[in-house]
C-alpha cells in the first residue's frame, strides 16, 4: 500500500479508453478535468486493474454512441469521511434487479455468455476483493435500460482534497 496519483494512473487508462470506445461512436467524458485530485492509498498495480475493469466493462455493456464518465468525489452523502470516491457511470444496458445479487459472483456473466461481449465474468470478483485488500469499499446503482455506475472508496494519503479549477472543495 503506497500513496497513487489518481490523475496519473486515470490518465493513461482513459485514452486506451476512448481508444476501444471510439470504435463505437462512445464518448468518454472525464469530469475530473482541471481539478486537482487527492492522493489515495491503494496498491498501484490493483489500482490500475479496477480502474481499467470499470472503464472497459462501460464500454462493452453501453449502447453504440453512449457514453462513459469517470469522476472523483469527496462530497457524497454516504462517502466515509477520509475518503475519496472513484465513479465510473455508462448510458448502457443496465443489470436488472434479479441479476445484481450475482454482480460478484466469479465466471458469473448474467447471461452474456452467449453474446458477442468478451469476457469471463471475473473482473468484479477482482476488483471487490482488491479493494476491500486496499482498505476501501465498492458500490453500484444500475437501472436495466438505463446504465450502471460503478464506485469505489480509496483512504486518503495525507491531507490532500478534491478541489476545482477555482479552488474550491467539491
Amino acid at each position: 500500500i503506497e500513496g497513487l496519483d489518481i490523475r496519473d494512473t486515470a490518465a493513461s487508462i482513459l485514452t486506451a479508453t476512448r481508444t476501444m470506445a471510439a470504435q463505437r461512436g462512445i464518448r468518454v467524458i472525464d469530469r475530473t478535468e482541471g481539478h486537482s485530485l487527492p492522493t489515495v492509498l491503494g496498491d498501484a498495480t490493483g489500482f490500475k486493474e479496477i480502474l481499467q475493469n470499470f472503464l472497459s466493462n462501460a464500454v462493452k455493456y453501453n449502447e453504440d454512441a453512449g457514453a462513459v464518465t469517470f469522476d472523483c468525489t469527496q462530497s457524497a452523502d454516504d462517502l466515509r469521511e477520509g475518503f475519496v470516491r472513484l465513479l465510473v457511470s455508462d448510458t448502457g444496458l443496465g443489470i436488472g434487479e434479479e441479476m445484481q445479487e450475482k454482480l460478484f459472483e466469479p465466471f458469473n456473466r448474467l447471461g452474456m455468455k452467449n453474446t458477442e461481449i468478451e469476457g469471463t465474468g471475473i473482473g468484479l470478483a477482482i476488483a471487490k476483493e482488491l479493494i476491500e485488500a486496499m482498505g476501501g469499499y465498492l458500490g453500484y446503482e444500475s437501472e436495466l435500460g438505463k446504465g450502471s455506475t460503478f464506485w469505489f472508496d480509496l483512504p486518503i494519503a495525507m491531507e490532500t482534497s478534491l478541489t476545482g479549477p477555482d479552488g474550491e472543495l467539491d
